[in-house]
């Protein structure tokens, strides 16, 4: 898996909360999101991705 291979992709981490919450996951795509936030605070789509599952539907 690319977040696996390359943590240090802000990309991947993003892409894999999306697939994990599109197939259900909710509460692993903000445990992946929350981490990434955590070290890329700067990225626009993890910040916004985060906030959007903090505040629900």
């Amino acid at each position: 898996m690319a977040a696996q291979l390359q943590p240090d992709e802000p990309y991947y981490q993003y892409v894999l909360s999306v697939a994990l919450h599109s197939s259900g996951d909710g509460e692993a795509a903000k445990q992946i999101l929350t981490g990434a936030h955590d070290r890329f605070p700067g990225h626009p789509d993890i910040a916004a991705f985060l906030a959007q599952l903090q505040n629900g539907p």
